[in-house]
């Protein structure tokens, strides 16, 4: 029976010339890819089967003799072995009250600002807005698009940045 894997390894206090046989070796014993070397370690991840009854264990030890084989010593070798099959999980969905909450922040709202340029890709810069009837609902952040709940006018929204240390 095979079982489906995600195996990443870090190398560690290997010699640095050996780098080139290092992966090869751990290639021969699972497909790892994307390594990344910081000169330090040596890294890499990839998705297999392990199959004839082979554990985890049992793989560590294929892996890390194959490491210390081609460095020609002794290395720290650790591998991390995440199980992908029956993962564990969470099913969520918003309905259309969530829309209404997360998208739209101003309803019924005329908003009047004249174009003061268009940019090669298409990026738009207002001049002046001017803002008529309707209500605010929320406001939400520009940059982290974190929705600040409760909060309906101007002078809430000051005294909530404020005590946020987010407006001086």
């Amino acid at each position: 029976m095979s079982r489906f894997y995600q195996m990443s390894v870090e190398v560690s206090g290997h010699d640095p010339t050996k780098v080139v046989e290092i992966q090869a070796a751990a290639e021969q014993e699972w497909p790892f890819d994307d390594w990344y070397d910081s000169g330090e370690n040596l890294t890499a991840s990839g998705q297999a089967n392990l199959s004839g009854g082979e554990g985890e264990e049992e793989f560590t030890e294929r892996l890390s003799l194959a490491i210390w084989r081609a460095n020609g010593r002794y290395c720290r070798v650790v591998v991390d072995a995440t199980y992908l099959e029956n993962l564990p999980y969470e099913t969520h969905e918003l309905d259309e009250a969530d829309y209404a909450r997360l998208i739209q922040v101003m309803v019924d709202v005329t908003v009047a600002s004249e174009v003061l340029d268009v940019d090669e890709d298409g990026n738009v810069e207002y001049g002046e807005q001017t803002n008529e009837d309707g209500e605010v609902l929320h406001y939400i952040c520009a940059y982290c698009g974190l929705g600040i709940p409760g909060i309906h006018d101007g002078e809430a929204l000051r005294e909530y940045l404020q005590t946020h240390g987010m407006l001086k």
